[in-house]
């Protein structure tokens, strides 16, 4: 038998118990009442015969008023008896249905001393439920105080950690804003441009996490149109020590879930970096509220016919 079980038959005797003790007294008045009425009655009838002759006429006239008073007592007695006796059920039904359905805080420490003057021993399990019940209280706010840290409200947007991202051509230098080479667009002579190096730099005293998105965009014709299209949200994530440079090497265009790559045309690709400061030491939680942003753009046209690593 677990606790909440015993605790459960300890109430329903208890009630059970207060039941027949308020049957008990009820009955213990009505003897009561009905001795002294009896008493009233061998008074009234053993007084002298003359005095009885004497006053009979008037006897005749008061006696069925006093019994008639006693009786109006007991009767306004049995109900008030029985207005407690419901109360009493009403008020044990009440706390047995609602104390093993919101046996919690308050209730689980009366049940635990409750069942500390019945069962003794039992005393380090039911504070253990307790203990265990207040420790998992405890967590779950501080869980939510962590994960509400760093946490602001939209209006209180601020500047992130600063940091420096671009992207080269492993031979042929950096790209420019625009995402071309000293001016130029990017031709090559094969369908995959595997040469770019892109570089992020943490330029604060505090650690950062980095996160870069890509977009590709390929106009196979020529038209001003993009046929194939391609994003990939936080493909890149990385933590940065301060002052940490790190470099890494990328495959464009890359695979496309929707639409086959021929292997020619224009193509544009465009990497977003945000950074955000860690909170924690393992950079597991971070500033969501201060961010910032940099972008860089690679442009180069997949021609099979054009000299490798030539511009035009």
């Amino acid at each position: 038998m677990d606790i909440e079980e015993y605790l459960e038959q300890k109430r329903s005797l208890e009630a059970k118990k207060e039941l027949l003790e308020a049957k008990e007294r009820l009955k213990e008045d009505g003897e009561k009442k009905k001795k002294e009425l009896d008493k009233e009655r061998k008074k009234s009838f053993g007084e002298k015969p003359s005095m009885l002759d004497s006053s009979r006429p008037t006897a005749s006239r008061t006696e069925p008023d006093k019994d008639s008073d006693s009786g109006d007592m007991m009767r306004k007695l049995v109900l008030f008896n029985i207005i407690v006796l419901v109360l009493i059920v009403l008020i044990f039904g009440t706390l047995y249905f609602l104390f093993p359905l919101n046996g919690k805080g308050d209730s689980k420490s009366t049940s635990t001393t409750n069942s500390n003057s019945l069962t003794g021993g039992s005393t380090v399990d039911t504070t253990a439920i307790t203990s265990n019940t207040s420790n998992k209280t405890t967590d779950h706010t501080t869980q939510q105080d962590d994960d509400e840290e760093g946490k602001t409200s939209d209006s209180e947007k601020y500047p992130g950690p600063e940091f420096d991202f671009f992207a080269e051509d492993k031979q042929l230098g950096k790209f420019d804003k625009n995402g071309k080479l000293g001016g130029e667009k990017l031709v090559i002579s094969s369908s995959y441009y595997s040469d770019p190096v892109l570089h992020l730099e943490n330029k604060e005293p505090n650690v950062a996490k980095c996160f870069v998105d890509r977009r590709v965009a390929v106009d196979e014709n020529l038209d001003g149109d993009d046929d194939l299209t391609d994003v990939g949200l936080d493909l890149f994530v990385y933590e940065l020590d301060p002052g940490e440079k790190y470099e890494w090497d990328d495959s464009i265009p890359g695979s496309f879930e929707q639409g086959t790559y021929n292997g020619e045309g224009r193509v544009v690709v465009d990497y977003d970096a945000r950074c955000y400061f860690c909170i924690d030491k393992f950079c597991d939680k971070y500033d969501k509220n201060g961010e910032t942003k940099e972008s860089v753009k690679i442009r180069f046209k997949a021609d099979p016919d054009a000299a490798s690593n030539n511009t035009s």
